[in-house]
């Protein structure tokens, strides 16, 4: 094999990656409160990760899309075409603790600069999830 076809092969595969690149992603973290300090500000070294927590973005007319956080409570979520409607919702559920929720429009990074088919839109979020103790049964309150 030539070295002109080595690095065409070489191109053509990057070019492959690229393509499988995500158009959107929703990424985070996920750590838990410890009862003594629900109000803890996020940089707070009360706050623990929450490993394998079960991340949903729910979406009003479409299939809710589902992950895990890792062991360290990171996630992400991402997809093809322009992403996520502002309107929609993340929620983070972990046994042994409240529900938290936000909608996605609270923590997009480019919600203001979308325009065309792209308003309205996410592309691109990250955001801390914190779970407060609690159960996750009965009338329980959510946490927002």
């Amino acid at each position: 094999m030539g070295r002109a076809n080595s690095i065409g092969m070489g191109l053509a595969a990057l070019v492959a990656f690229e393509g499988c690149q995500a158009d959107w992603s929703l990424r985070g973290h996920v750590v838990r409160i410890p009862a003594a300090s629900v109000d803890a500000e996020e940089s707070s070294p009360a706050l623990g990760a929450v490993p394998f927590a079960t991340i949903v973005l729910r979406c009003s007319g479409e299939l809710d899309r589902a992950t895990q956080a890792d062991h360290a409570g990171a996630f992400e979520l991402t997809g093809s075409g322009a992403g996520p409607r502002l309107d929609c919702v993340l929620e983070a559920t972990a046994p042994g603790a409240l529900r938290w929720y936000s909608a996605v429009d609270a923590f997009c990074a480019d919600a203001d600069d979308a325009n065309g088919e792209l308003a309205g839109r996410c592309a691109s979020g990250a955001v801390v999830a914190r779970l407060s103790p609690g159960s996750e049964s009965g009338d329980e309150p959510t946490q927002r």
